[in-house]
């Protein structure tokens, strides 16, 4: 296909966009692109998706962004970020989970300026967010595909009351508790809360220990660790 010319995607038509050369892009922060790339306009992909001065660049080569929508201080984006896709809940959704992790909060909320197959110009929401120190990305930009349990996120506990707190907390106003672990919190993300020492159970060289503590994990809903260690230690 050549430049300027479209493909249909998710039922969707996406522009056929032309990238800079290492040479044309001297000074900007976009690493590794090819010549040209098929690019979802208003997607994850971030090129075509927003522009990177308004992004800015976490080495300081990029341009120069606005001051409203500079990063703070303490952002640095890592190499892998998970990236999740919501319907219009991105804000809403990192805000609630900064609330119940430490060392957690939303860092930026920028609007993609532009027109992208989501809809007009401000109505794409990114952001940028973190929990537990680690560097998250959520986007408000129209339904597309829901979230299921072939990716979720494993949150490992010190004790029962760890557990307690961020299993009762996840799924506040509409969680869904499901089998070992797991629960689907109100906005349909998938969570694991599990004991630091399950683990270590599991993969205990006494092989029939490690069986009886996993068969009595299969059987919870909420991990129960006391119930964990009683299964092993059954004569």
């Amino acid at each position: 296909m050549r430049v300027g010319e479209t493909r249909r995607t998710l039922g969707r038509t996406f522009p056929i966009v032309e990238k800079e050369t290492p040479k044309a892009r001297a000074g900007r922060s976009l690493i590794g692109l090819q010549e040209k790339t098929y690019a979802p306009t208003g997607c994850t992909f971030l090129p075509a998706a927003v522009d990177f001065a308004i992004l800015g660049s976490s080495s300081g080569q990029g341009a120069p962004a606005p001051a409203a929508a500079t990063p703070p201080k303490d952002f640095d984006m890592q190499k892998i970020t998970p990236f999740l896709w919501y319907a219009k809940e991105a804000e809403e959704a990192a805000t609630f989970y900064a609330s119940v992790f430490p060392d957690s909060r939303v860092t930026r909320v920028v609007t993609m300026p532009s027109e992208s197959p989501s809809g007009p110009p401000g109505s794409v929401k990114i952001v940028d967010f973190v929990l537990f120190g680690q560097p998250f990305t959520a986007m408000s930009a129209g339904p597309l595909d829901p979230f299921n349990h072939a990716v979720s996120f494993v949150v490992s506990c010190d004790d029962q009351a760890e557990i307690d707190k961020y299993w009762n907390a996840l799924l506040g106003n509409g969680g869904t508790a499901e089998q070992c672990g797991w629960l689907r919190d109100r906005y349909g993300l998938s969570w694991q809360i599990v004991p630091k020492l399950l683990a270590e159970m599991m993969s205990n060289s006494d092989r029939a220990a490690a069986k009886r503590a996993t068969d009595a994990m299969l059987k919870m809903v909420k991990i129960d660790i006391a119930g964990l260690k009683a299964a092993a230690q059954a004569a």
